[in-house]
């Protein structure tokens, strides 16, 4: 078959058909790459805000003793108190949250502190059960690093 270049090319219904899939593949095509560049978009966003959280932590180090102290508790006290933690995880509660600001890209800090929450383990783990149960979506993940949104009408229809 020759190179069609455009509609005034088109000779037969089988040129016409293999012309409309070309222009599918090339839109396909078009639509990836602006879903690619939305997201680079939406790192840029974040690096000011990690650029912050990074001179904070230079400017202050962590003292771990302060932050993991010995814990001299029997091993059952540990358990209640993460149980009750969990409780307080409300899913209802973390979409009003990040429905405040639905394009923003949210990791598990941000939600643990606008919640007060004592965990970010336990707050990723009902982010990413969150996102199991389609009500977030998983936008980003680099090494270690995952951030979630609220999921769209495409996702969660997927």
């Amino acid at each position: 078959m020759e190179y069609l270049r455009s509609w005034c090319d088109v000779k037969t219904p089988a040129d016409a058909q293999a012309l409309r899939e070309e222009f599918d593949r090339r839109a396909q095509a078009a639509a990836a790459e602006a879903r690619m560049y939305e997201r680079l978009r939406d790192t840029v966003a974040d690096i000011p805000r990690l650029g912050q959280l990074w001179d904070e932590l230079v400017a202050n180090p962590v003292d771990l003793a302060i932050v993991l102290p010995a814990d001299e508790s029997p091993r059952t006290a540990p358990s209640a108190q993460q149980n009750s933690a969990e409780q307080q995880l409300d899913a209802g509660e973390i979409l009003i949250l990040m429905g405040q600001a639905p394009q923003r890209l949210w990791s598990a800090e941000d939600v643990r502190a606008a919640l007060g929450a004592t965990s970010r383990r336990n707050v990723r783990q009902a982010l990413r059960g969150m996102a199991g149960q389609g009500l977030l979506e998983e936008v980003q993940r680099k090494a270690r690093h995952v951030l979630f949104r609220i999921a769209g009408p495409a996702a969660s229809s997927a």
